[in-house]
């Protein structure tokens, strides 16, 4: 017998495409940037899966599939830090709900025990499930292949940010604080050799070089496995960075 699961995703499918790979055969996985209800009817899954609870389209799904009794699964898409969960204005408790309280889907796909404890102590007990990353699955066996980073005498140190490391003016300055004092303090070093990969507004106003060209998880780890040492805001990076074995710094002024 072949499951079919309706995935809403209008992008992020690195979260759920080695899912797909490994449920072939067993899963036919059907993709729509329609976040209707009318799709869910068309298809009649087997189960809904999705990564953006707070869109409204994908909030009407999952209420059209409760009543239906058509399974809902969301995928935790990144870590989680305190501006993100109640400070981002989606999420502030006057614009939106806080994020993942609560969860809305049956079962939420946690990336690791922390996680899973805080979505959990949000109310949602019931809903979670410790899962870990399926994107990051590739960079645990590239960890093992060997490389030699660096070139000379000077070390590559990659500077990294979130796609977001700011929600609002405030914060954009602590960013901005943070990211120039580092470049202040690593072109002191004559021993290292700096590489960014910062979201797309900063590289014009830090005056740096972005090697940034698409949302990639397997970019980012060529980036990292080509370097001696990672230094990056709050992101998922840490983990793909500590992955692949790499010494990782996080530049965090708000302490968060």
């Amino acid at each position: 017998m072949m499951y079919v699961a309706l995935c809403l995703f209008q992008d992020q499918f690195s979260h759920i495409k080695p899912v797909e790979h490994v449920l072939a055969g067993r899963v036919q996985f059907i993709y729509t940037k329609e976040w209707q209800v009318g799709e869910v009817e068309r298809v009649k899954p087997d189960i809904i899966i999705g990564i953006n609870e707070h869109h409204i389209g994908v909030a009407e799904c999952y209420a059209f599939a409760k009543v239906h009794h058509i399974p809902t699964l969301t995928l935790q898409d990144g870590i989680l830090e305190w501006r993100h969960m109640f400070e981002n204005p989606l999420f502030n408790g006057i614009t939106g709900p806080p994020l993942h309280s609560p969860v809305l889907a049956d079962k939420i796909a946690c990336i690791g025990l922390t996680s899973a404890s805080l979505i959990g102590a949000l109310g949602n007990w019931h809903k979670v499930e410790l899962t870990g990353m399926p994107k990051l699955d590739a960079l645990k066996f590239a960890s093992a292949r060997t490389f030699q980073p660096g070139s000379g005498e000077k070390k590559q140190i990659l500077v990294l940010t979130s796609s977001k490391p700011w929600f609002d003016d405030n914060q954009r300055e602590v960013v901005m604080k943070e990211l120039l004092d580092l470049k202040e303090t690593l072109a002191k070093r004559k021993n290292v050799e700096v590489v960014w990969r910062v979201t797309k507004e900063l590289p014009q106003i830090l005056g740096v070089t972005n090697n940034y060209t698409q949302k990639s998880t397997l970019e980012l780890a060529e980036l990292i496995r080509r370097s001696d040492a990672v230094v990056t805001t709050i992101s998922t990076t840490i983990l793909e960075s500590q992955l692949l074995e790499k010494p990782t710094a996080i530049l965090d002024y708000f302490n968060t």
